[in-house]
């Protein structure tokens, strides 16, 4: 059973966002360096290697418009699969949002999303500019899909909330097609030392697209001796910064 986070409003715990793509959804499949990843994964998650030293992972560029629960842009890293359990996932280092509420459901679901602007026209062909004021995290330059046809994608994403790992789902569907795409990546950019040395595999674009994000969220685990507190003071903040006196 779904519970659809209500529109224009911050998602709780266990409630569904709904997104409804208004640009291009952008999908690359990579193999990334293990050992560049895994001091940003916990170590009760392992890293799953298909071949030595090499984790499949992915790069995420979409755009959630009208009809979505909260209108925004996001690029997402997802530079490996990790397993905890017999469960496997696409661990999420850095997602980058431009709606101020979209980035505190995110954080209070254990994701790292940050606020950033982007300078993304409604073109296919296109690029989009992802930067933080002046500090250019990534462009992303993509031509038009081919052979497209209308299928689901879908995957695990895992999260740590205050002492438990998580586990979502997230499914989309679009008219999928092969695409060519490149991404310029500045070394002073925080996903630089992560990404230089990817070996992109496949990147698909995707129109007309929707789903469900976040969906079915499953406490796989705990961590030890880790403080409880993140959620709480997530809230508190996001309170204070919202009343009158904040």
């Amino acid at each position: 059973m779904h519970y659809i986070a209500r529109k224009d409003e911050i998602p709780r715990i266990g409630e569904t966002w709904i997104p409804v793509g208004r640009k291009i959804h952008l999908v690359q499949l990579c193999l990334f360096d293990a050992d560049k990843i895994g001091h940003h994964i916990p170590k009760e998650l392992s890293i799953v290697k298909i071949m030595p030293n090499k984790t499949l992972g992915a790069i995420f560029l979409s755009s959630y418009g009208p009809g979505s629960t909260l209108e925004y842009d996001e690029f997402l890293l997802a530079p490996a699969t990790v397993k905890y359990k017999s469960r496997k996932g696409y661990w999420v280092t850095h997602m980058y949002v431009n709606n101020e509420k979209a980035m505190w459901g995110g954080r209070i679901l254990g994701w790292p999303k940050e606020m950033a602007d982007f300078d993304w026209p409604d073109a296919v062909p296109g690029s989009a500019r992802v930067s933080k004021g002046e500090d250019r995290i990534c462009t992303v330059s993509y031509s038009k899909p081919l052979g497209r046809f209308r299928f689901w994608t879908k995957f695990h994403a895992p999260s740590v909330m205050d002492d438990k790992i998580m586990s979502h789902r997230f499914r989309f569907k679009a008219d999928f097609g092969i695409c060519r795409a490149t991404y310029d990546i500045p070394k002073t950019s925080p996903i630089f030392d992560i990404c230089r040395s990817r070996i992109p595999l496949l990147t698909l674009g995707g129109l007309k697209m929707e789903g469900f994000q976040a969906e079915d969220a499953e406490v796989l685990g705990f961590i030890p001796n880790k403080a409880t507190y993140t959620v709480q003071q997530l809230v508190e903040n996001l309170v204070k910064k919202n009343s009158p006196t904040g």
